[in-house]
């Protein structure tokens, strides 16, 4: 397994790059959706997704999610996952890539890796055969426009640098987990973007920072956009339980210029 500090640099081709977080698909759980995880599929053809962790309930005995209630075995969630990810990992685009950009491990995989050090979605990525688009905790993406394309002198070539990281703690409100990606996501110099999951609500902000221009002798706004990624689960089990309010679903699309830094984010209410 690649450490998390060697970034995964993509050359993409020159056009709109549309990108689908995928985080909390939660197979084995009984609120597992099914009809919304067909709906993700259909919507995601042709373009880009990265793995944001989360993918198997991995109810063991050690973790909160009980074994008796999971609709799947460990074993079974991850043959699953092997197989609804099989075709964006081998529908390639003209330089070759596949669909599936990066990946990273959430704290349900993570519960069999600290048992035993084995990490069930780093297995899958392995199987799928990019585990070098795997890193266990943050990754770190360069993914540059048109980089494999000669460009005329002057020519503007993006270059879009994105954290991606399952995240962790949170809160009952929506701005505890928002204010964790603004407060570390400022730390990260020349950031572009930062997705993030874990906390199950959708949705995304603009944040600025200052950058101390030394060649230049200036003091320049700069902004990078954060974005929470939505879950597959329908209310109910753990959340009801502990009197959690329902987070809402949605189907976020992030959408690269190829002609200049710009990022823009389309959400669609209720993952239609």
């Amino acid at each position: 397994m690649l450490p998390d500090m060697m970034p995964i640099v993509i050359d993409l081709p020159r056009r709109d790059v549309c990108i689908l977080p995928c985080s909390d698909i939660h197979i084995g759980s009984k609120q597992f959706s099914q009809s919304r995880w067909e709906k993700f599929k259909e919507q995601a053809k042709g373009k880009y997704i990265m793995i944001v962790g989360d993918c198997i309930d991995n109810g063991i005995k050690s973790s909160i999610s009980s074994t008796y209630e999971q609709t799947m075995m460990p074993s079974a969630q991850k043959e699953w996952l092997y197989q609804e990810l099989k075709p964006f990992a081998e529908d390639l685009d003209e330089y070759g890539n596949s669909r599936i950009l990066c990946g990273v491990g959430g704290n349900h995989e993570k519960r069999t890796k600290r048992e035993t050090d084995q990490d069930p979605l780093y297995d899958v990525f392995c199987r799928l055969r990019i585990e070098e688009k795997y890193r266990q905790s943050t990754a770190f993406c360069f993914l540059r426009i048109n980089g494999k394309d000669r460009v005329k002198q002057g020519k503007y070539r993006p270059t879009y640098s994105v954290m991606v990281t399952h995240g962790s703690g949170g809160g009952q409100l929506i701005g505890a987990g928002l204010n964790k990606l603004q407060r570390y996501g400022g730390a990260v110099e020349g950031l572009d973007m930062m997705i993030s999951g874990h906390t199950h609500r959708p949705a995304e902000f603009v944040s600025g920072r200052l950058y101390c221009d030394h060649r230049n002798k200036r003091i320049l706004e700069r902004e990078f956009v954060s974005i929470t990624a939505s879950s597959f689960l329908d209310y109910g089990g753990y959340p009801l339980d502990k009197l959690l309010l329902p987070t809402g679903h949605s189907f976020q699309e992030i959408v690269l210029s190829p002609t200049g830094k710009n990022i823009k984010v389309i959400q669609s209410m209720g993952g239609e």
